[in-house]
């Protein structure tokens, strides 16, 4: 077990006592026929997995598929770290950036049925600075014109991305430059914090204060608009809750789930488990460094809402069986099954397209990842209800409730999906599952 750093003294000495697995069961391997797939498809996909390892588009991958929550396929190949040839293990760690957002997405949803807020509530009445927030309209630098909201942001808006907020790393429009230039960033452990012209936020207060004085990039509810929203709102979570974020999710879900490897930090002596980062380019796969001070490392830095999350396939699989299971494992009720379909409802407005999925637009979102609204609107034969998300190092996960899917992918590549992997797997696994 990983013992994670606590961050209080308190904390510390509560999980001194913590039994390592709290009354936790692993999920239970199984023959691929057991739960209705052909072993042959799914060697098939090993296969070809293997294959982009050997190609040297990945360093190496885990890979985890379970079904009514038993593991049919668990495999592991290629390396931790190319340079020493250190083989990738199934308890390796990886950064998860944006699979940190479904996590948090679900303490959020905790307080919300503790009746902390309701969706619609502007998020002024938490943070009242939000009542300072400017449009922009045109114009760069010093010529930039804004306009004053028409509607408040509202927390909805913040699950759903669609406030108004960006990431600077996204583009080069004026207000990305406004992020850059000031250093919102809420995290130096973000892809491409050394982008930014200011240290980034080393606080979630500070992130706030200076997302504020930096316009949206549209009238909120007007667009999808991927960005920092889940940053808000683990500030959100920390001021309903009275708790630190980390601390928040260690006691709601990290520690019922037994999500054991899960943290902001790669603990003391663990180190040598957490896999390389690299960068997919023309020449091969490139060696990506963690910024300094190490984010991962250094016990000081910001924790967000968006990304900072270190995970294994196999807690990350136990997170998504407990959304699979309508918010319970193992006797752990984590959410309500109203919830669970709240959260997987789509939440978008009829007008807005996700920009990530053009041309399907049966692709809405819910609270925290992207959801499938149709039956065979895309050719990996995606199946009606089934939701998904992955992480800017190529991590991915997918949920399918209809047929009891649920699938996590785990390697260390940016960009993500520059390999194809994440279609790949979707259609071989429904290849391989022969009694839906």
């Amino acid at each position: 077990m990983l013992i994670r750093k606590a961050s209080s003294l308190v904390g510390l000495c509560f999980a001194a006592f913590i039994a390592p697995s709290l009354g936790a069961v692993e999920l239970k391997k199984v023959e691929p026929t057991m739960q209705g797939f052909s072993v042959e498809g799914l060697d098939d996909m090993n296969t070809k997995l293997k294959e982009i390892v050997d190609q040297k588009k990945i360093p190496g991958f885990v890979s985890m598929v379970a079904r009514k929550g038993e593991i049919v396929f668990s495999e592991n190949y290629g390396f931790q770290n190319l340079k020493d040839k250190t083989p990738i293990k199934t308890d390796s760690l990886f950064r998860i950036y944006s699979m940190t957002k479904a996590v948090v997405s679900v303490a959020a949803l905790t307080l919300f049925e503790d009746g902390k807020y309701k969706l619609d509530d502007p998020v002024s009445k938490y943070i009242p600075a939000f009542k300072s927030l400017k449009v922009y309209v045109s114009g760069d630098g010093d010529e930039m014109v804004t306009e004053p909201l028409v509607r408040d942001v509202t927390v909805r808006h913040l699950f759903t991305h669609t406030a108004g907020f960006t990431y600077h790393f996204m583009g080069n429009a004026p207000v990305q430059k406004l992020y850059r230039k000031i250093g919102i960033m809420p995290s130096a452990s973000i892809l491409g914090a050394k982008l930014t012209d200011h240290a980034p936020s080393s606080s979630l207060e500070q992130f706030i204060e200076r997302l504020v004085s930096v316009p949206l990039m549209h009238q909120p509810g007007a667009a999808f608009s991927y960005g920092v929203s889940v940053d808000v709102l683990a500030y959100l979570v920390e001021i309903w809750s009275g708790e630190p974020i980390a601390d928040y999710l260690e006691k709601k879900i990290l520690e019922p789930l037994d999500m054991h490897d899960t943290a902001y930090e790669v603990a003391n002596g663990e180190e040598s488990r957490f896999m390389a980062n690299y960068a997919y380019t023309p020449a091969g796969l490139v060696r990506m460094h963690d910024n300094k001070p190490n984010p991962y490392t250094d016990p000081a830095h910001l924790n967000g809402g968006g990304a900072g999350l270190v995970s294994t396939a196999r807690d990350y699989l136990r997170f998504t069986q407990m959304i699979a299971a309508d918010g319970e494992l193992d006797g752990h009720r984590i959410i309500s099954k109203e919830t669970v379909d709240l959260m997987r409802a789509d939440h978008l407005p009829d007008t807005i397209e996700m920009p990530q999925r053009q041309g399907v637009p049966a692709m809405g979102f819910g609270l925290g990842f992207a959801v499938n609204m149709e039956e065979g609107k895309d050719e990996m034969k995606t199946p009606k209800g089934l939701f998904f998300w992955g992480g800017a190092a190529s991590t991915y996960f997918w949920v399918d409730p209809v047929n009891d899917i649920s699938v996590v992918f785990m390697t260390q590549v940016i960009p993500s999906n520059s390999h194809g992997i994440p279609d790949l797997m979707r259609a071989m696994v429904y290849d391989a599952l022969v009694t839906p």
